[in-house]
C-alpha cells in the first residue's frame, strides 16, 4: 500500500471543496439577506414622496382655513363691538335718564319737605 493514495486525496479534496462551496453560499445568503434588510429598514425600496407633498399641501390648507376662520372672528368682533357700544351708550342714556328721575324726585321731596315745616 502506498503512503499517498491518489483515491483518497481526491475525496479529501472533493469533501474540502464541498465545505467550501456551503460555506460560501451560506456567507453570500446570510450577506443579500442583510442588504435586503437594511433597504427596507431605510426605506429604499419603499418610499412614498406623495406623502411629503400631502403635509406641505394640508399645512397650506390648514393656514386657508385659520386665515378665513380669523376673518370670521374678526368679522364677529367688530359687530360685537358695534352692539356694546351702542349697549353702553344706551346705558349711558339710562344713567342719565336715572339720574334726571332721581333729582327730580328728590326735588319734589324737599318740596314737600318745605311745604310741612
Amino acid at each position: 500500500m502506498p503512503l499517498l493514495d491518489p483515491g483518497s486525496i481526491f475525496m479529501k479534496l472533493n469533501y474540502l471543496t464541498k465545505q467550501i462551496k456551503a460555506i460560501t453560499r451560506f456567507t453570500v445568503t446570510t450577506a443579500i439577506c442583510l442588504s435586503a434588510i437594511a433597504f427596507v429598514w431605510q426605506g429604499g425600496f419603499l418610499s412614498d414622496n406623495s406623502a411629503n407633498a400631502s403635509v406641505h399641501s394640508s399645512v397650506y390648507s390648514s393656514n386657508l382655513i385659520a386665515a378665513g376662520m380669523g376673518r370670521e372672528v374678526k368679522d364677529k368682533a367688530m359687530e360685537d363691538a358695534g352692539a356694546t357700544k351702542g349697549f353702553i351708550r344706551d346705558a349711558a342714556r339710562t344713567q342719565n335718564a336715572v339720574d334726571e328721575t332721581k333729582d327730580a324726585v328728590k326735588g319734589t321731596v324737599n318740596n314737600i319737605k318745605d311745604v310741612f315745616n
